[in-house]
């Protein structure tokens, strides 16, 4: 009965070390595999291959829309109506996995919904934490490190900003922090930089950025077209920001900002999110648009504009 009970215990061992080294292979082969659409079988790839050159078509019809935009002479309300009808139009070719990443839970006298979120195209991201080269940088922090500590956690390297608060200079892993914020034009007073003299500061002018995110309180009205301008954003794979258009005027300079990162940038529209908390709360002229939403964009390869 021994040798019995013996036999049967090296074989239960035997099934769980195979058991172990199948589920370490799934693992791994899921998370190398993560970026791509999931297998199908032969009977879908006409379906797949339709509903691809489909999206590709629609994705060249908006960005003639992007292309053939007049603004000169357009009154700043109706400039604002046309920001936002495009708003609405992402792009969907470009990118194959969107993950909402960080955020909270926020209750305030007008709303109760999450808040501080930010969506990621994972598609390059993985392929950049394969290869020990993801970079973020962030702006605006305020209370909220919930993006950053998931970024940090999955092996990003993160460099936050805020000129308002102050924190240590490291946190977590990989998390550099310093208390300035970004701008269209440098001003040492109010510990405001421009993208390129911050990029230049930490040594990163011609490295890739993964992903720039910011929430910054309105200077990202005027700060997206000077960055483009100045080439700061030329390395950057990712761009997440919630915009603030208080009046007519900021959503026409946006409109601009934004139609230059999409025609001559090779940025596009992937995710369009209105603010949940704030979108109504502060709209104290009662528009008829959310004046608060998170937006994505991604860079593309101009010679392949559509993924395979």
């Amino acid at each position: 009965m021994r040798s019995i009970r013996l036999d049967f215990q090296k074989i239960a061992i035997l099934w769980i070390l195979l058991l172990l080294l199948l589920l370490a292979g799934v693992v791994k082969l899921n998370f190398h595999h993560f970026a791509q659409l999931p297998p199908s079988s032969p009977a879908l790839k006409p379906a797949l291959s339709d509903y691809h050159n489909t999206l590709c078509r629609l994705d060249a019809d908006r960005l003639r829309v992007w292309e053939g935009l007049d603004l000169e002479g357009q009154h700043p309300e109706k400039l604002e109506e046309i920001l936002h009808k495009l708003m609405i139009e992402p792009f969907g070719s470009v990118c194959q996995i969107v993950k909402r990443i960080g955020g909270y839970y926020e209750r305030l006298r007008c709303v109760a919904h999450a808040e501080g979120y930010k969506f990621v195209c994972m598609d390059d991201i993985l392929q950049d934490l394969e290869e020990g080269t993801c970079l973020i940088y962030s702006f605006g922090i305020n209370k909220d490190w919930s993006f950053e500590d998931v970024m940090d956690s999955v092996g990003c390297t993160v460099f936050a900003f805020d000129p308002s608060v102050d924190y240590p200079e490291h946190r977590g892993k990989r998390i550099t922090f310093q208390s300035i914020g970004v701008t269209a034009i440098t001003d040492e007073k109010q510990k405001l930089f421009s993208l390129s003299d911050i990029l230049h500061a930490n040594g990163h002018t011609n490295s890739k950025i993964s992903y720039l995110k910011f929430d910054i309180e309105g200077h990202e009205i005027k700060g997206l077209g000077a960055w483009h301008a100045s080439g700061a954003i030329k390395n950057v794979q990712q761009l997440g920001f919630e915009y603030h258009l208080k009046t007519p005027e900021k959503a026409a300079t946006m409109l601009k900002g934004i139609r230059d990162i999409t025609v001559d940038g090779d940025f596009r529209l992937i995710v369009h999110d209105i603010n949940g908390v704030w979108g109504k709360c502060l709209d104290h002229r009662k528009s008829l648009y959310f004046e608060y939403s998170e937006v994505v964009f991604k860079k593309v390869n101009r010679t392949q504009p559509c993924l395979p």
